[in-house]
């Protein structure tokens, strides 16, 4: 067996970096401002935000599969993926209520847009993420490919406790590939926390080993804690972000995150300052945690196009998804940004599918071009 090696340990935010050596505590810091994201544009926001780290903290854990299994053992997948799954309550978060979010491999849920990088070298803000919570984003390539004999690894949820007091967990069991010191495999667990009723967010944090076997992973030997780099923090979008960057925090640590903001403005699917071309219907949405309406515009025609002109700094766009969803194509101000991909095996209402890049504030525009299957319009929030 090879020789245990000393891995330094960082804090995985500031404030933590005293707390997690000692005894069980708690400190509470106002967030401060960090860059602005420079590659979108984006201003100086206002602080939104308050952090808290505790030691002593248990894991709640979960139990069904989400179906995330990504990456390879051996490195020679590295790509994560991202996989929906529905809250069982609304959260808020940065003061925009969710009905559903994207785990991704990588150790972070997104409210919007769908990115993924598995070798995450970078804090918050983070462009392409959008509003999103890292709960742990490794900088190594993370797999939840499950492998023989080890536990099932994958990305699993859970609802503890009794409305209205009930607790949702997206606890994540992953191992990381890859890793500079003659290639040893580690594994570990940790979760998201969700708060019914509150815009407070945890991440908590398990158990973390490294295996520094002769043969590549068949026997495993639980060593010293693994300890790898990473990041915990939370973003908008609109540059208001936090993130440690460090390595793994000790088991039992736990980071929450309040965030406030004031709630952007929703324009319904029927405002005048969308302009439909094309082929349009009106109809209801499959379920009610779409838009305050329950309504929505929908077209299936080559050609179709929805154009929205706003005044703000950036603006999401509120979808379905559904078996029949198809791709569209996503221009801000005349660029296009991206093409979303409206399918999923089963319908899903009132999804924020993407998060425009930040601008001045000013006169904007967000058009949707159908490139295939069914698009439709839910609403508009603009920030």
């Amino acid at each position: 067996m090879k020789t245990n090696r000393s891995v330094v340990l960082l804090a995985v935010v500031a404030a933590a970096s005293a707390l997690v050596a000692g005894p069980a505590t708690a400190a509470t810091s106002a967030g401060s401002d960090r860059a602005s994201l420079s590659s979108a544009g984006a201003q100086a926001a206002p602080t939104a935000y308050t952090s808290t780290v505790k030691t002593g903290a248990s894991l709640l854990g979960g139990t069904t599969d989400i179906g995330n299994h990504c990456g390879s053992w051996n490195g020679a997948d590295t790509s994560s993926c991202t996989t929906r799954f529905a809250f069982p309550f609304p959260v808020v978060f940065y003061g925009v209520t969710y009905t559903s979010a994207l785990a991704d491999t990588a150790g972070n849920i997104q409210f919007a847009g769908d990115a993924t990088r598995v070798d995450y070298r970078g804090c918050f803000p983070d462009a392409e993420r959008g509003a999103a919570f890292a709960v742990y984003s490794g900088w190594a390539m993370q797999t939840s490919e499950d492998r023989t004999p080890r536990p099932p690894l994958g990305i699993f949820t859970a609802v503890h406790g009794t409305a209205p007091h009930r607790t949702f967990v997206v606890e994540w069991r992953v191992a990381l590939t890859g890793l500079s010191y003659d290639d040893p495999y580690a594994e570990w667990n940790f979760e998201a926390q969700f708060l019914e009723g509150s815009s407070t967010v945890k991440a908590v944090f398990g158990d973390s080993w490294l295996n520094e076997s002769d043969d590549g992973g068949t026997t495993w030997v639980k060593t010293v804690p693994a300890r790898w780099w990473g990041v915990t923090g939370v973003q908008d979008g609109l540059g208001r972000s936090t993130g440690g960057c460090g390595s793994t925090p000790a088991k039992g640590t736990a980071v929450s995150f309040t965030t406030t903001a004031t709630p952007p403005t929703v324009v319904e699917q029927n405002s005048s300052a969308i302009k439909y071309t094309g082929t349009w219907s009106g109809g209801k949405c499959g379920s009610t945690t779409c838009s305050p309406d329950n309504k929505q515009m929908n077209s299936y025609v080559a050609g179709s196009q929805a154009k929205f002109s706003y005044t703000g700094k950036s603006a999401d766009w509120i979808a379905s998804s559904g078996p029949n969803g198809g791709k569209v194509a996503v221009y801000v101000d005349g660029v296009l940004k991206k093409k979303v991909n409206l399918y999923s095996p089963t319908i899903i209402d009132g999804m924020t599918v993407y998060t425009g890049p930040v601008k001045t504030s000013g006169s904007h525009t967000l058009v949707l071009k159908r490139v295939s299957g069914r698009m439709n319009v839910d609403a508009f929030r603009v920030h």
